[in-house]
């Protein structure tokens, strides 16, 4: 199950940033489309004015979408409901921040990356890194993209996460902190990794693709904005609903079975 599950994440993460919307029409990829259409629609439910473009094509991209979704939240106000809009678009909101986290991290693997940011690729490194570019979030996706992060890299045996030792003095700082043998709990051996000196990895003796460990991290993210959405809008109960007294004057309010008045009393 697991593995139909990572297959189909693949596919759709290569669907997004490899195919367009349409060739002739709208040459745009499906990323880009998907993530101005998810930042209008939140600029809409926040009373915010449209995200702000930078160049002649995501201009294209974002007015276009800002204007068709205007349209048709215009013409059909009762759609943008938080709760059903939240829900629907979580495989959609996973996707483009993986993509967006995953993408983060692989820029200290860059040959332009200057060398006194060489000292950021370690795993510390990488969850400050995400966890500092996306400070403009919320908690879910702060700490979940540090998640994501540490998911992918891991996953996918990341030099920095090659260890040639569980010593803590062959550690980089968290890791240094735990006891050693409450790292040999979550870290095997291997000899497939990306470090040929290295001993030991993460969960997995051998690693995962880039993408099948992208495709985890979008899975994590998933998992997050999903108890996120089911506490915030499933579980968490509505406001009490006010009952018109016979005057007209909605002094009532109604609680369980029960009508309480504005002194206290019940009645």
């Amino acid at each position: 199950m697991l593995e139909a599950l990572t297959d189909s994440t693949s596919s759709a993460l290569t669907f997004i940033v490899t195919q367009v919307v349409h060739p002739a029409y709208f040459p745009f990829l499906w990323a880009p489309t998907l993530h101005a259409a998810r930042g209008v629609i939140t600029s809409l439910l926040l009373g915010l004015p449209p995200p702000m473009a930078y160049s002649v094509q995501p201009w294209i991209n974002y007015i276009s979408v800002h204007l068709a979704l205007t349209a048709l939240f215009d013409t059909f106000p009762w759609l943008l409901v938080p709760k059903q809009i939240d829900t629907l678009l979580l495989p959609v909101d996973a996707l483009l921040r993986a993509t967006s986290v995953c993408g983060t991290v692989s820029l200290l693997h860059s040959p332009s990356l200057p060398p006194q940011f060489k000292a950021m690729d370690t795993p510390f490194g990488h969850a400050l890194l995400v966890l500092s570019s996306g400070l403009w979030g919320g908690s879910v996706d702060i700490w979940g993209g540090a998640l994501a992060a540490l998911i992918f890299s891991a996953s996918t045996h990341d030099s920095s996460f090659a260890f040639t030792s569980l010593a803590p003095n062959a550690l980089p700082f968290p890791l240094n902190l735990i006891p050693p043998f409450l790292l040999q709990l979550f870290f095997a051996p291997s000899t497939q990794g990306f470090s040929p000196s290295a001993r030991y990895y993460p969960l997995a003796s051998s690693p995962l693709p880039p993408l099948k460990g992208k495709a985890v991290a979008t899975i994590a993210f998933g998992i997050m904005f999903g108890v996120r959405v089911l506490y915030t809008h499933w579980l968490t109960p509505g406001p009490a609903k006010q009952v018109v007294g016979a005057k007209g004057r909605p002094g009532n309010v109604a609680k369980g079975s029960r009508l309480v008045n504005g002194s206290g009393k019940a009645k």
